[in-house]
């Protein structure tokens, strides 16, 4: 079975379609937001984020646009 190009590239993190998933200490590192901060917001459940078993990663558009909610008291 032959895999396409656009499959591979998704499988390796290369596609341009979709956003890329960053760890914890890589947002935290890209938005100089600390790390316990970010984990006590995620317990809280006011950033999104994806689950893969117990890993746990971020797409930066969608924690910029939550952060700034929150900076705004968009925050429920």
């Amino acid at each position: 079975m032959s895999i396409s190009q656009e499959n591979r590239d998704v499988i390796t993190g290369k596609s341009k379609t979709q956003p890329e998933l960053i760890t914890l200490k890589q947002l935290a590192s890209t938005t100089q937001i600390h790390e316990v901060s970010l984990r006590r917001w995620l317990a809280a459940g006011l950033l999104p984020h994806y689950r893969f078993g117990r890993a746990i990663r971020f797409r930066l558009d969608e924690v910029l646009e939550a952060t700034k909610e929150l900076a705004e008291g968009g925050a429920r």
